[in-house]
């Protein structure tokens, strides 16, 4: 699952992991699990991550059942803030410091296609959840490809694979 780069570092071989699940069984948290991951895990500082759907509450979905595994972990909530707005979760913050006490933020954020403002984004990692629901690809394509400068950028995609076959 590793390989070793032009660089001479260990990289991920898999950038891009494509779900297509029948409906509750669980693929939206398998989704979570690798945002949990580079936010507190994988040594990323000041790395940006998405949760994005079509609208803003299919994105809570993942956002909400994140907040609640990482408030329910002593672990986790150090250093954390999860901004909520009428019990939605907007973003979640994790700020810490490295070993020569220079200050870092990973942030969660959630981004639904009915937003504007999607450019301008430089995320480590992605979630699309329920992607066949999608009215077009727009939202994957801007912040797929603003991975570029990302040293070892994730996708995950979730689907159910519903009625619209092309998105």
């Amino acid at each position: 699952w590793q390989k070793i780069n032009q660089k001479g570092q260990v990289v991920r071989v898999i950038n891009s992991v494509y779900l297509q699940v029948p409906k509750k069984n669980g693929k939206t948290i398998m989704g979570i699990t690798p945002i949990i991951y580079g936010m507190y895990g994988e040594g990323l500082k000041g790395a940006e991550f998405y949760i994005s759907a079509n609208t803003f509450d299919q994105c809570q979905n993942a956002a909400l059942p994140l907040a609640l595994t990482i408030e329910n972990s002593p672990d986790l909530m150090v250093g954390t803030r999860i901004y909520k707005k009428e019990n939605k979760v907007r973003s979640i913050q994790y700020t810490f410091y490295d070993e020569d006490g220079v200050k870092f933020t990973n942030v969660t954020s959630v981004l639904s296609g009915d937003n504007k403002g999607n450019e301008g984004k430089n995320p480590a990692g992605n979630l699309f959840d329920e992607v066949h629901d999608n009215n077009d690809r727009e939202q994957y394509d801007n912040l797929k490809s603003a991975q570029v400068v990302q040293a070892e950028p994730f996708n995950i995609i979730t689907t159910t694979a519903g009625k619209k076959p092309n998105s």
